[in-house]
């Protein structure tokens, strides 16, 4: 449907795999619709190099509006009459060389003289294209390789032209001059190319929270199985929260694209309400992301402190991996693989908090997609969590799904998501049963994006809403809440 983007696919592929026959077809034809004649050209000479039987049938020059056509005939195609091609027979010297080329694929000097032609008409997509296939008929050629270099340089393709010159310079045998020149264009690349990225964000959000003292459902609770009145009334509390973040990311110079991402954040709540306490967590992460060929694979290293009304409450630290690949071109599927430790610390007016530290392993698997401007996923998650209260240890298993409508710089998410809950042991002070826990999340939100609103900083307007509802076995955990906020980020 996108041809446009249907043929920077195709290039992307062929830059990873430039024998790939079936998809420089594909790009041909695609650029064949885009009036690319010119590029689809270069392209179809490269396939009468590569698969010379099937392009003798199919190939044909393809001449942009500003020439005439060709003179078709089957002698002047012929493969033992190169010789008698005519120059005057055409009305360029690109169409003249290219129809040489096609008789003689291999010729190098044939496809330099084109290369020189192409770059003095200022056609730097078709240069690169025409060396490429210089590099196929002679990989080893250093000077088509720095050639290369100087052209993807030009052609904004910074990174690509970077990788070729490090390979190049790795070669001892490089000669003195060429290297010389190599390390001068990696100097341009390098002022050009600042591998490291930084990134802050502040946001301000005030809202509304129903039930925020947690009232229960049926307005008991239990107590050693006896049931008494929970005591907590429905109220609405106001609240607001200030959150940041700052990251760098490291763009590795490898040929395939890695990045190393450090992150530093931070939030806190207050809330307008005597028996709620103002809370805050502060953390950092690690990671590093892959990405090739479509796929890409992330590992994450976080650590993060909750603290309550200024004093460390519990501390968490995780370690978690992940991969996402694509099925089609609408289609991809992710897996995550996560461990995590959660360390409770000594609180004053909490007995034995410490016997709520646990240890999680997590694992999820996740399918999305997009149709048109709407993209959705499905994700399912197993966990199991083991505590020194066993009590507290619990299997979970849960189901999400979430659909997202982006227009201009605005989107609007709608995502819910029920998570089965299933505690190994009974908490004694509580009741004889083991807790079992099914909670259901609804939240609705959007936020658009004002790009450069003021002097290089973006401001980020938002809303959200949040249902939940949790039903147990024991009227304790059995509860509805919900919570509506505005807020406001500036990304800079």
């Amino acid at each position: 449907a996108d041809i446009e983007l249907s043929a920077q696919i195709a290039q992307r592929i062929l830059d990873r795999e430039p024998h790939d026959t079936i998809v420089r077809s594909e790009l041909v034809s695609l650029l064949d619709q885009t009036n690319e004649a010119r590029l689809a050209t270069d392209h179809r000479l490269t396939l009468a190099l590569l698969d010379q039987d099937s392009a003798t049938d199919t190939f044909q020059v393809v001449e942009d509006v500003s020439t005439k056509d060709v003179v078709d005939n089957e002698e002047s195609r012929a493969p033992d009459t190169t010789n008698e091609i005519a120059r005057e027979d055409f009305e360029t010297t690109l169409d003249y060389l290219a129809e040489r080329i096609f008789q003689d694929p291999s010729n190098l000097n044939l496809n330099l003289e084109y290369f020189k032609e192409q770059v003095a008409r200022g056609d730097l997509e078709g240069a690169e294209v025409t060396l490429e296939r210089i590099l196929l008929i002679d990989p080893e050629s250093k000077f088509a390789k720095v050639l290369m270099a100087e052209t993807q340089i030009k052609l904004g393709k910074l990174p690509e032209a970077r990788n070729i010159l490090n390979r190049l310079l790795a070669d001892p045998e490089l000669a003195a001059d060429m290297r010389q020149k190599a390390l001068d264009y990696v100097a341009q690349i390098e002022d050009l190319l600042n591998p490291v990225t930084w990134r802050h964000s502040v946001g301000l959000t005030a809202g509304l929270s129903n039930n925020a003292l947690g009232r229960t459902a049926s307005g008991t609770v239990l107590y050693r199985d006896l049931a008494l009145a929970s005591g907590q009334s429905d109220v609405d509390v106001s609240f607001n929260e200030l959150s940041f973040d700052t990251s760098m990311s490291y763009l590795l110079p490898y040929e395939t694209p890695t990045t190393i991402t450090v992150t530093g954040f931070g939030s806190g709540r207050q809330s307008d309400h005597e028996d709620l306490s103002r809370t805050s967590t502060v953390g950092g992460s690690a990671s590093i992301k892959e990405i090739d060929d479509g796929t890409i694979l992330e590992s994450t290293l976080s650590a993060v402190q909750t603290r309550v009304d200024g004093e460390p409450y519990a501390n968490f630290a995780s370690l978690a991996a992940s991969l996402m690949t694509g099925l089609t071109e609408s289609l991809v599927v992710g897996s995550n693989l996560a461990y995590s430790k959660n360390m409770y610390q000594d609180f004053e007016g909490i007995a034995n908090n410490t016997n709520n530290s646990s240890e999680t392993v997590v694992m999820s698997l996740s399918l999305m997609g997009q149709v048109k401007k709407v993209g959705w996923s499905v994700t399912g998650k197993w966990a199991d969590t083991n505590a020194k209260d066993a009590s507290v240890s619990n299997d979970l298993q849960s189901l999400a799904m979430a659909l997202n409508y982006r227009f201009d710089n605005c989107s609007n998410l709608l995502s819910a998501d029920r998570a089965w809950t299933q505690a190994k042991a009974a908490n004694t002070f509580v009741s004889s049963q083991a807790k079992r826990v099914t909670q259901t999340n609804w939240t609705y939100g959007g936020s658009c994006v004002v790009e450069n609103f003021w002097n290089g900083v973006s401001i980020e307007p938002s809303y959200k809403f949040v249902w939940r509802e949790s039903d147990s076995n024991i009227p304790n955990y059995a509860k509805e809440s919900s919570e509506y906020s505005l807020g406001v980020k500036l990304r800079f």
